[in-house]
């Protein structure tokens, strides 16, 4: 019956993944930026023959979109990060099996490899949210799949209470550690807690071992990164820290809290068989696998979530809840044998505390994350908006987020070679330019403004050709721009051109090949209106 429900709930899912719309994950095509210098021989490099950057948080999916190109090179780009992020999802979800059989040791569950499928892919398989991340061409599930690898090894050597059995445990925490820096806390504090609570044999030796053979790989990656990049972590760590935005204001997020919320959802039957079970007996399980997870939790809320939609940043710790839960499950058939799970009385206090529980921490979570949006919300309102003179007798009419960004990816793909483009929106945009020059305003993959925050004056050093102009969440950046001499003096700006606003550099030797391809762009989203007519004529008033 397992094995039917399995199979149905696997064809479900190929089908949704076989039939997923393009991504509109603008940060996932990113990564092709990268892939696309790497074959062409330009190392890690945002832009085609410049320096070496740290601008993508995952090295691990990197290498996996750039083998993936290299590999599938008659793929659409849309095509290929899809495969790049359903590929791991899928192996992750086969790890998860294979380990919950593996791991139980009751007769009932132990390698019924059948069973674990028909329990876990309704709920994973099926989940939107999970779906979701499978589609969007990001580092999620692959940052997924290495902690779910790491759980099994550090198991499997738990269980064996061998040294020998620790190398592959160092590996997996060190891909996952690739897979994404922030999956640190996990490669490094779950192998010593659970070879310490959990494990046999040599525990101790084992602890000592990887400790040391850890600490050394992350040295070594360490001082590689420094010399190669100028920093052992990613640019995304300096950019995304709290106050490192000054003045970003958006209404909506990103709320730690709702996205938290968003991610307690996907795991809530887990979490229902955690809180069910946990008694005296389950407390090392519990330390083992949560202690980690709290402590990574902990700090996502130390950073801006940015671009963090669905609970992204919190769905690497997926594979905890699930094999905590079966782990704490199997314990609790082994102690009771044949009797039963519970006694009736005793189901129903558990089962009493844990609808409160549920409960409590629902509506708390509830009104502390509506709390933070309204404190969100305050802090948007307090930003006074900016207006401009233009000769135009109506405003642009607004556009599809989407579609100004393919616009922009169009015009920057016809773009003469060597023109410099600032902006902030620049997934798309660059994997269709890669003969483009990109000025990341917001620093994810310039290490100037990365480690020491934008500044007008080294933006207009630079001169870009083109500024399409940052999100208008990124108020203090927008206001720097605007706030430049240089930026009056030397451009000809369209306030909300492709939604956020387009200034050319007069003096640029490509001003007439890109007048061009922006008059093209513009006729194909706004028609007959003349762009002459939106062009400022005076500086905005307001700040």
């Amino acid at each position: 019956m397992g094995g039917l429900a399995a199979l149905l709930c696997v064809s479900i899912y190929v089908f949704a993944l076989w039939t997923s719309p393009p991504t509109r994950f603008d940060d996932s095509y990113m990564f092709l930026r990268y892939a696309n210098n790497l074959i062409a021989g330009h190392g890690h490099a945002w832009d085609a023959g410049g320096e070496q950057v740290y601008g993508s948080t995952s090295l691990l999916h990197v290498g996996v979109v750039t083998l993936l190109k290299y590999s599938l090179s008659g793929l659409t780009d849309a095509r290929l990060l899809l495969l790049a992020s359903a590929l791991p999802g899928a192996l992750m979800l086969a790890m998860l099996v294979v380990t919950c059989g593996r791991f139980s040791t009751h007769r009932l569950l132990h390698r019924h490899y059948a069973l674990w499928a028909g329990l876990l892919m309704p709920t994973l398989a099926l989940s939107g949210i999970v779906l979701y991340h499978h589609r969007t061409g990001m580092d999620t599930m692959l940052a997924t799949l290495c902690n779910a690898a790491l759980i099994c090894f550090t198991m499997r050597a738990a269980r064996q209470g061998t040294v020998r059995h620790v190398a592959p445990v160092v590996v997996a925490g060190y891909l996952a550690f690739l897979a994404r820096p922030d999956n640190g806390i996990y490669a490094t504090l779950f192998p010593v807690l659970c070879f310490l609570l959990l494990g046999s044999g040599l525990r101790g030796k084992q602890i000592v071992v990887f400790a040391a053979s850890m600490v050394g790989v992350l040295a070594v990656d360490a001082v590689v990164k420094w010399t190669v990049f100028g920093t052992p972590l990613p640019l995304a760590f300096y950019a995304k820290q709290h106050g490192a935005y000054a003045g970003y204001a958006n209404p909506e997020g990103p709320n730690p809290l709702l996205l938290l919320q968003t991610f307690l959802g996907v795991v809530l039957p887990f979490l229902c068989v955690i809180l069910l079970l946990a008694n005296r007996r389950t407390k090392p399980i519990v330390v083992v696998f949560f202690v980690p997870v709290a402590l990574t939790f902990g700090y996502y809320f130390t950073v801006n979530q940015i671009m963090g939609v669905a609970g992204r940043f919190y769905m690497p710790s997926l594979p905890f809840f699930v094999v905590a839960a079966a782990l704490m499950l199997d314990e609790q058939f082994r102690e009771v044998g044949s009797k039963g799970l519970f006694r009736p009385k005793e189901l129903l206090l558990r089962l009493t505390v844990l609808l409160l529980i549920l409960a409590v921490g629902r509506q708390t979570l509830a009104h502390a994350s509506a709390w933070y949006q309204k404190g969100l919300a305050e802090k948007a309102a307090a930003v006074v908006p900016r207006t401009y003179e233009t000769p135009a007798a109506k405003p642009l009419p607004p556009v599809d987020r989407w579609e100004a960004l393919g616009a922009m990816a169009r015009i920057a793909e016809d773009a003469p070679r060597g023109t410099t483009i600032a902006l902030s929106e620049h997934g798309l945009i660059g994997a269709s330019a890669p003969q483009v020059v990109l000025i990341d305003l917001v620093g994810l993959h310039d290490r100037q403004f990365a480690m020491h925050g934008f500044f007008a004056e080294e933006l207009f050093r630079r001169k870009p050709d083109l500024i399409w102009m940052a999100h208008y969440h990124y108020t203090h950046i927008v206001g720097s721009i605007l706030d430049s001499k240089p930026f009056w003096k030397d451009y000809t700006f369209y306030p909300g051109a492709f939604d956020y606003g387009l200034a050319v550099r007069n003096e640029s030797p490509h001003f007439n090949a890109l007048s061009v391809l922006i008059d093209r762009q513009w006729k194909d989203m706004y028609g007959d209106l003349d762009p002459r007519q939106y062009a400022t004529v005076s500086r905005p008033a307001g700040r």
